[in-house]
């Protein structure tokens, strides 16, 4: 065989070659991430849900961002007060109508001598702003620093798949707002486009500004986080050098940012700060140096509930503004964030670990601790859904509590190909958790990441329930303690049901009549499952600690241990059980016979050919396991039977009259 190998190189070297680039990328970029972190005891102890509530209001009030426009709306307005310092954090920061906008006034801010600081994960910065004059325009200015995230390097793939997520803007201690858009015209804003998304975001005004009391303001937790993440070693300056500034491009594209804002100035007096140099613009709509308006409404407030009434805030409440030195417009917008929010409790940044490599799975584990101190209802929104067993059975242990409903796209629905691939393999999977599954429907693709815990907690973030969200990226979710908001954000929510379709009990789908399924090709149902597969194609991962899921299938839980499994319906074989304890796994081989016994307490696996026998040796109800290991798995041992020993679970392959024992604990 190695002969035969060999000589099949000699003979294409260049193919050969490939290949050995190839695995060299595809191992280095998923080694460091094949063992996914358990959560550890001290964030087990730390999170309680009673630490996320307060009695009495904080000093923050709070309002949802729910259409594109919004996001565009109140990023002006915001940055428009800075006098100090703008902060913007982002995953993906790409040029076009709005990002210019947005670009424009930091530019003029910058001008102003205000601070900026940019921080956007390292692909994006590769792909999408290393092509792009404006950013250099931006970077080159004394005032402005931009920091890309793990900036990509193809000679290192280990260090490719920790991504920064988070997405957020902070404008001195005026608010800050977070959530789950990028930066372009895809997320922000009504310019004319190719696609666009539903997102969601919440903005936080500090009512205390400009004063000691504001000290107490979240805005300073997720400035604290910014801070951390921006001096981490993985974080470097994008171009930070005056000289750039020279080029005759670079020159050009400050010169139109410049010229941008004051047709920005011009076309909405409400919301910017004019100067006497900003009264002429000649260039047309649409063209360099004036944005292509008027805006698209298309996407705006009609399809969403009006928001409810809100009172001023009180007259006790701390002064909406300091005595300062205040433009008009300044002024307006201190008393429409004064207001147009409402009274907030307790609000509290929950975030993952900041490091590139694999994460404890701290956001998760978060809002799971406090949607099983649910007492009335969870709903959740989340464009995408991929689970292992830790998070399977944690839903599981949630609805045993409380009904939950999850809403995410239909896999014809959604956006991103990757993300969506595993759910129609494990549709079964999620409907065992217990939890009622919405696919929303509605033409344009759903990004929100949003939870409603009863009637005054909710949280709005980047989130998404995902192995990626959950284990790679960094990613932020704001917790708030407010009826008023969490009331708000749920008929927001609940709005989008009309345009999903119901997950029932045995697989089919209840439909509104008004929609229409989109057909997808036979090809891309082909890829889902590729895809679906290699995602779960984790061998037997050991997932918080306890057992070795083998072979292919659909799996009850285990008691105390963890599974990842292949959750693929492929074909129903033979199943049986002795003992008390009635559980028994389904063994679904890929067209084998197969069944497997438990001895009394115990369970059964089974799979492949033949007849294969998990025995259990020991009063606690532990297992073993009967089954082939894949190559990739440490033991590659060549039996067919296992004895579980007293305490402990046992793993072996397929083969002939072998045998391995499981000692004290998992058994590798």
């Amino acid at each position: 065989m190695i002969c035969r190998c060999i000589t099949w190189i000699k003979k294409h070297p260049v193919l050969s070659l490939f290949f050995l680039i190839l695995m060299y990328l595809v191992i280095g970029a998923t080694a460091p991430f094949y063992h996914y972190k358990p959560i550890s005891q001290e964030t087990q102890d730390t999170v309680s849900a009673e630490n996320f509530y307060q009695e009495g209001d904080s000093r923050d009030r709070a309002m949802i961002l729910e259409t594109n426009q919004s996001a565009w709306d109140e990023r002006m307005r915001l940055m428009n007060l800075a006098r100090e310092r703008i902060i913007l954090s982002t995953f993906d920061f790409r040029d076009g109508e709005s990002p210019r906008d947005l670009m424009a006034v930091m530019l003029h801010k910058a001008d102003q001598g205000v601070s900026i600081k940019i921080l956007v994960d390292g692909f994006s910065g590769l792909v999408r702003m290393e092509p792009s004059k404006l950013f250099y325009a931006l970077s080159s200015h004394p005032n402005i620093e931009i920091k890309i995230y793990n900036k990509m390097n193809p000679l290192l793939p280990w260090k490719t798949q920790g991504r920064m997520h988070d997405k957020y803007v902070i404008v001195d201690d005026y608010g800050y707002i977070l959530g789950g858009r990028n930066t372009f015209d895809y997320f922000i804003g009504s310019y004319p486009t190719d696609s666009r998304s539903h997102d969601r975001e919440v903005l936080v005004y500090n009512t205390a500004h400009g004063t000691d009391r504001g000290k107490d303001s979240s805005l300073y937790q997720v400035e604290d986080y910014f801070e951390q993440v921006w001096n981490l070693d993985v974080s470097s300056l994008f171009h930070d050098s005056e000289k750039t500034g020279d080029r005759t491009s670079v020159r050009n594209a400050a010169a139109m940012l410049r010229e941008r804002y004051k047709v920005l100035a011009i076309q909405y007096p409400d919301l910017f700060d004019s100067e006497e140099d900003s009264a002429s613009c000649t260039a047309a709509p649409g063209q360099p140096g004036c944005p292509a308006l008027p805006m698209d409404s298309s996407i705006n407030d009609d399809d969403y509930p009006a928001a409810p009434d809100i009172p001023d805030a009180p007259d006790t409440a701390p002064p909406l503004f300091p005595a300062l030195s205040l433009t008009a417009n300044q002024s307006k917008a201190l008393e429409y964030y004064g207001s147009n929010t409402v009274p907030t409790g307790k609000i509290t940044l929950v975030s993952n670990p900041t490091g590139i490599y694999g994460k404890e799975p701290v956001v998760f584990h978060t809002m799971s601790v406090l949607m099983k101190d649910a007492k009335r209802s969870v709903l959740i929104h989340t464009p995408y859904a991929v689970f292992n067993d830790y998070m399977y059975d944690t839903m599981k242990e949630i609805t045993a509590r409380v009904p939950v409903t999850m809403m995410i796209n239909s896999v014809e629905n959604g956006d991103n190909f990757f993300a969506s691939s595993d759910y129609p393999m494990h549709r079964d999977a999620f409907g065992d958790t217990g939890m009622e599954i919405l696919e929303y429907d509605g033409g344009l693709s759903y990004h929100g990441k949003s939870l409603v815990i009863d009637d005054e907690l909710c949280a709005v973030g980047s989130y998404n329930f995902d192995l990626r969200s959950t284990y790679l990226d960094t990613e932020l979710m704001l917790v708030i303690q407010s009826p008023e908001l969490t009331a708000q954000l749920e008929e927001y929510m609940v709005s989008y049901q009309k345009d999903c379709r119901r997950l029932l009990p045995d697989g089919t789908y209840e439909i509104p009549e008004h929609l229409t399924i989109a057909d997808v090709p036979a090809y891309k149902r082909a890829a889902w499952k590729v895809v679906g597969f290699v995602s779960k194609m984790k061998g037997c991962v050991d997932t918080y600690g306890q057992i070795h899921q083998i072979g292919n299938g659909k799996y009850q839980h285990i008691p105390g241990a963890s599974q990842n499994s292949v959750r693929t319906r492929l074909h129903t074989d033979e199943h049986k059980e002795v003992g008390d304890k009635g559980q028994v796994s389904r063994a679904r081989p890929i067209g084998f016979p197969a069944h497997a016994v438990s001895q009394e307490g115990g369970y059964d696996r089974a799979v492949k050919k033949h007849h294969y026998h998990g025995y259990d040796g020991g009063e606690t109800g532990h297992n073993a396991i009967a089954g082939p290991v894949p190559l990739l798995h440490p033991l590659h041992l060549p039996g067919a039977d296992v004895l579980g020993r007293e305490g402990g679970y046992g793993v072996a392959c397929c083969n002939h009259g072998h045998h391995a024992d499981g000692l004290n604990s998992a058994s590798r």
